[in-house]
């Protein structure tokens, strides 16, 4: 399915599509779908930056587990990019301060919790130094201000190493320390897979 809007061309894909119909018809906690409707606020925080600096994406594609954002033609400037990479954490937090203000001064609804904690776990995993998330571009952005693409790609790099290095070597230990949680390790595992895909190319 294609539509528009705001000029900006919106493709969804049947499989992503079936999996947001499976992923509601099959969350019986509703937590799933608390942490998909945090990851849209998030998206869509970057999008609304956008459509104030004048920067609206050609084309946004959205398949299963990808949300694949093609930028209108030509460069932007590095504070600009810093502008949008920073919108979607920050409609995260801001998200959060509100359903916390919800659940502690009018209603103890645990939904309310939920969502705050699914928003501030999400902004502060976005904000960490990785290059493949909104934390990693925004420091090679604000590195390349006052230095060169080069230098700040190598210290983005370096950066990004030690932080998946770290989220490894947690998960491991949570592992062999009985917790029987593989998210950390998982994540860790799945952002150095990105880095050296992106390595690659």
């Amino acid at each position: 399915m294609t539509f528009e809007l705001f000029g900006c061309e919106i493709y969804i894909s049947v499989p992503f599509t079936a999996f947001i119909a499976l992923l509601f018809l099959t969350d019986k906690t509703g937590m799933m779908s608390i942490t998909a409707l945090a990851v849209i606020i998030h998206e869509l925080g970057h999008i609304a930056a956008m459509k104030l600096l004048s920067a609206m994406p050609r084309r946004i594609e959205l398949k299963p587990a990808v949300l694949h954002i093609i930028k209108p033609k030509g460069a932007l400037s590095y504070k600009k990019e810093i502008a949008i990479l920073a919108a979607g954490p920050l409609a995260g937090a801001i998200t959060a301060a509100i359903s916390a203000a919800m659940y502690f001064f009018a209603d103890k609804n645990e939904m309310f919790l939920w969502f705050c904690t699914s928003n501030m776990a999400l902004t502060a995993f976005n904000m960490l130094p990785i290059s493949e998330l909104d934390g990693g571009k925004i420091l090679e952005y604000v590195l390349s201000i006052k230095l060169s693409s080069e230098s700040a790609k190598r210290i983005s790099l370096a950066v990004s190493c030690i932080f998946i290095a770290i989220l490894i070597t947690v998960g491991a230990v949570m592992l062999l320390y009985g917790y029987n949680n593989l998210t950390v390790l998982i994540t860790g595992l799945y952002m150095l897979i990105l880095m050296l895909l992106k390595l690659r190319k």
